[in-house]
């Protein structure tokens, strides 16, 4: 909650506070989330190789993100370099990975969608407007997508960006579906936490449910020693 009641408008605040770009003010709003996958990514192989989330790394994330949260108060109120938007929209991303794990999904899939637009949309726009498609055209119609320079409804250059946005968002649902089928039978393959030595240390073993006969023996034998 915290991160969107203050993200949800940084993007208008880097186009009309501080004269960025479109390219500007996207990349200064997504690049938080560039560095949750990444630094999620690490994370979580930490994890699945120790086995162990402890108490510090959340006290640490949460720390980060108050402490950047502070800083962001003063930038917003002050005229800061842009490197020190940056920075700071970097290390809000460490600080999110580290104490909200469920942001991890969504970051991946705010970058495969914001992968996908800057490389169709202009090709899109191209093949909408047709023969009258030109270089400079084309990047005009693109900047004003955001901006009060959009052209007007009904005209022909809006048409061809209402159907860029058409083609452009149906690629989203198929990257969408391409995500959710393999994670699905991940899923189904399903994963059981066993405690072991009950309340004596606490230690998880996850074990995986194979597919064939002799593993599922093994996996029922080791069951039973641990009960």
């Amino acid at each position: 909650m915290a991160a969107a009641a203050s993200h949800n408008f940084i993007y208008d605040w880097a186009l009309a506070a501080h004269n960025f770009t479109i390219i500007q003010a996207v990349n200064l709003f997504y690049i938080s989330s560039v560095v949750v996958f990444c630094t999620g990514t690490v994370f979580g192989l930490i994890i699945w190789k120790t086995k162990q989330y402890s108490g510090a790394r959340i006290m640490g994330g949460a720390i980060t993100r108050i402490v950047v949260y502070g800083v962001m108060f003063r930038v917003r109120t002050t005229n800061p370099s842009r490197a020190v938007l940056f920075i700071v929209q970097l290390v809000q991303g460490l600080g999110s990975s580290i104490v909200q794990t469920g942001t991890l999904g969504s970051a991946i899939g705010t970058a495969i969608s914001g992968a996908i637009y800057p490389h169709t949309f202009r090709e899109e726009l191209a093949k909408a407007l047709g023969d009258d498609s030109t270089s400079e055209l084309i990047d005009t119609l693109f900047n004003s997508i955001t901006s009060t320079l959009i052209p007007a409804w009904g005209t022909v250059e809006r048409s061809a960006i209402n159907t860029a946005f058409v083609k452009v968002t149906s690629y989203f649902f198929i990257a969408a579906m391409a995500i959710i089928v393999p994670c699905f039978s991940i899923i189904c393959d399903s994963q059981n936490l066993i405690e072991e030595n009950g309340m004596l240390d606490g230690k998880i073993t996850l074990m995986h449910n194979t597919t064939t006969a002799e593993g599922r023996r093994a996996e029922n034998k080791k069951t039973k020693e641990i009960k």
